[in-house]
């Protein structure tokens, strides 16, 4: 087992559930009760309360500890979850690599109304055994919070898998997100460094420049319900020119001032600012006036903040007639008190309705710090008054456009005959025909009705596909088909004929072949049974065959039963050998007919049923004279062993030439003859010699045999007497046995 490893250190947020109500007086007793225990048991489980041995374990953590493989990427994992299994990888253990991936490239943001796309450049890197995901962390914020978050208040929001290089993010409208990201390895080992910088790459959905379209935007049911303000009637509402179009309402003795301020605002580059000293009781400013209609409701909004809690005052103040040469309202007809609020240190949006009194024909907004004997400010920012838009207000066909040119739009649903777009960052598409000259793709690639190993197709970006049945007219290469991955259950009987194979090497394939039909087979080796692609013999008890350009093995040597031909012709068997031409027989030797030419040797011959005794011959050459008196030895025999059953008989035959010495050689005088005598072990068994008073020639041949029956072990040995004027120049001793 691996040693132990740390879990990578990831920041979970808040250790608590926020999708569940925490706020008890909200909740009803009879939900609040099952909701309390769903909490608790969902914080055990992630760690967040509770026995720690209690937690749940993920797979992320079984993988990082070396418990689990890693899920989703291959040589030999599969396809992830999304497909078949992938061939078979390497066998034997891997060892991790724990060296952290660099850091995520490319990394950009772009909103649309519904979605952040978010995209990256493509992971090429090989460090813990290459790419898994890449990890999106986010921070999200309301589009009017100001505050800037840092990668330490981020979550792992998700984790795209494999080559993708882009990611669709749904979100609310008029939400700013902060996006960090990180690569990480098969082996768990995320980016040292996250991308994105301190605060993270930014994108708000519904925002185009500086504008926010949120509440611009008309829906249904704003009209419907009358909460839609049509064009804004304050002039300057954003301090964006400066002080244009406003004026000090009000002022006690005291001291205070009205500017801008260009560091703290709600939006745009700058915001109005009321600064009230302590000693004045209160300090008001007001808008040039507009006009408005009797009896209409008017939609008012506006952004403010305060540096110290104090009573704030929006109003909007009211006029008849009669206006100053500057549009201001100087004495008032009216006044009417939208809220009064003690303010906040943090920026807030206020909306209220306002109704125009009957006679009132001109309207300013106005706003009042007013807090006495304390110094104090207050900012305000995006000032809007802007008339309800209804239904009723909007005829039927009355907006329409016959043609425009927009730079910035925002549309939440549009039908377009012919739309040309140079770019494009789409979070869905939907098309019924889609046609795409060059396409690059992150992601799977795969049919609507796919279901893993069932139906439909899948490609994905590593080059893993599924299909349920695939048409090639081009090249397969062997390379690109998996060991052991077409099995004979997914080709069709009949499918691959003889015509449609073309080999150079067929030690790849296992398999029953059948019958087959060759003209010229040139093979390495060819085995059956026990036998190996090694020329040797298998363990005893197994038998079979081996050809191969070492030789032909059949049956088994360690068994005492075998045929061995080596390469170069030589022959083995059990009593036989055949080595350079020669055979040696080893034991019995039979036969039914036939003829033998050539040299047998052997050590006893059964012919129809009797033993013949392989025969004893010695022979010599060069004179010997015979002695005066006693033997002279001329030839012994080797033993012939008669056994120990049947009877032995024994051929013993004797060939000599002999001449006379003196007077009687050559000459056809009447000498005596030699006598020959014939020993066994050391007994003689019989005698010859030649008729007497011969006439001898030169030298002379004589022959002569006896048959023995010795019983025992038996050394035969040839002799010449003593007396014989003369002697022997060539002999020959013979004996043969046979038994019955």
């Amino acid at each position: 087992m691996p040693p132990s490893i740390a879990a990578p250190k990831r920041t979970q947020g808040p250790r608590d559930i926020p999708a569940l109500p925490q706020d008890k007086k909200t909740i009803q007793p009879a939900v609040r009760q099952p909701l309390d225990a769903m909490r608790t048991a969902v914080q055990t489980l992630m760690g967040f309360t509770g026995d720690p041995l209690d937690k749940a374990l993920t797979r992320r953590e079984l993988r990082d500890i070396g418990l689990a493989g890693g899920f989703g990427g291959g040589g030999g994992s599969g396809l992830g979850g999304v497909g078949p299994a992938g061939p078979p990888g390497p066998s034997g253990a891997v060892t991790p690599d724990f060296t952290p991936p660099p850091s995520v490239t490319g990394l950009a943001a772009s909103a649309g109304l519904s979605n952040i796309i978010v995209t990256w450049d493509a992971p090429v890197y090989t460090q813990g055994h290459g790419h898994r995901s890449t990890n999106l962390y986010v921070v999200k914020r309301a589009a009017d919070d100001p505050s800037l978050p840092t990668f330490a208040e981020a979550v792992l929001y998700e984790e795209e898998t494999g080559a993708l290089t882009i990611s669709a993010l749904p979100s609310d409208l008029s939400i700013r997100w902060h996006i960090w990201a990180k690569y990480e390895t098969n082996d768990g080992v995320e980016s040292a460094s996250p991308a994105g910088g301190i605060n993270g790459v930014s994108a708000q959905t519904g925002k185009i420049g500086n504008n926010d379209l949120g509440p611009l935007i008309v829906t249904a049911d704003k009209i419907s319900a009358g909460a839609y303000a049509g064009m804004n009637l304050v002039p300057n509402g954003g301090a964006e020119d400066g002080l244009a179009a406003w004026t000090v309402y009000e002022a006690a003795a005291g001291g205070g001032s009205f500017t801008v301020d260009t560091t703290d605002k709600a939006g745009g580059a700058q915001s109005f600012k009321l600064t009230k000293g302590a000693g004045a009781p209160g300090l008001g400013v007001m808008s040039r006036a507009f006009p408005v209609i009797p009896g209409e409701t008017y939609s008012v909004k506006v952004r403010i903040k305060t540096d110290a809690p104090g009573t704030v005052i929006l109003r909007i103040v009211e006029k008849n007639t009669g206006l100053s040469a500057d549009g201001f309202i100087v004495t008032r007809t009216s006044f009417t008190d939208l809220a009064g609020t003690s303010g906040t240190t943090s920026w807030a949006t206020h909306e209220f309705s306002y109704t125009v009194p009957g006679g009132i024909y001109y309207a300013a907004f106005a706003a009042y710090l007013w807090v006495g004997g304390t110094a104090t400010t207050l900012n305000f920012d995006d000032v809007s008054v802007g008339r309800q838009i209804t239904a009723s207000a909007l005829a039927a066909g009355s907006i329409a456009a016959g043609s425009a040119a927009i730079a910035d739009a925002a549309i939440t649903r549009a039908m377009l005959g012919l739309a040309i777009i140079d770019d494009a960052r789409i979070a869905n598409v939907s098309a019924a025909k889609l046609t795409v000259g060059d396409g690059t793709i992150g992601g799977n690639l795969k049919s609507a009705n796919y279901i893993a190993n069932v139906a439909g197709w899948l490609l994905r970006p590593d080059g893993a596909a599924e299909f349920g049945f695939a048409h090639i007219r081009g090249l397969l290469l062997a390379s690109q088909v998996a060991a052991n991955f077409v099995t004979a259950t997914m080709i069709q009987a009949g499918a691959v004929t003889a015509i449609k194979i073309n080999v150079t090497d067929l030690s790849a394939i296992s398999a029953n072949m059948g019958t087959i039909t060759a003209g010229s087979v040139h093979g390495g080796f060819f085995h059956g049974g026990g036998f190996t692609n090694a020329y040797s013999w298998p363990v005893s008890g197994q038998t079979g065959f081996h050809l191969s350009s070492s030789g032909l093995l059949l049956g088994n040597a360690n068994d005492g039963k075998f045929f061995q031909v080596n390469a170069n012709g030589d022959v083995y068997a059990p009593g036989l050998s055949i080595v350079g031409g020669a055979a040696t027989f080893g034991g019995a030797l039979s036969g039914a007919s036939g003829s033998f030419d050539g040299t047998l040797s052997a050590a006893a011959l059964t012919i129809a049923g009797a033993q013949l005794t392989i025969p004893r011959s010695a022979s010599a050459s060069g004179d010997v004279s015979a002695p005066v008196s006693g033997r002279t030895t001329l030839l012994t025999l080797s033993s012939i062993d008669v056994g120990t059953t049947g009877q032995v008989t024994v051929l013993v035959t004797l060939d000599a030439i002999f001449f006379a010495s003196g007077g009687g050689e050559g000459g056809g005088d009447s000498v005596s003859a030699p006598t020959f005598s014939i020993l066994r072990n050391g007994s003689v068994i019989g005698s010859f010699s030649p008729p007497a008073g011969l006439n001898m020639p030169s030298r002379m041949g004589v022959a002569h045999s006896l048959l023995d029956q010795p019983g025992t072990a038996a050394v035969y040995t040839l002799t010449i007497d003593g007396g014989f004027p003369g002697g022997v120049a060539h002999r020959t001793l013979t004996a043969i046995g046979s038994r019955r």
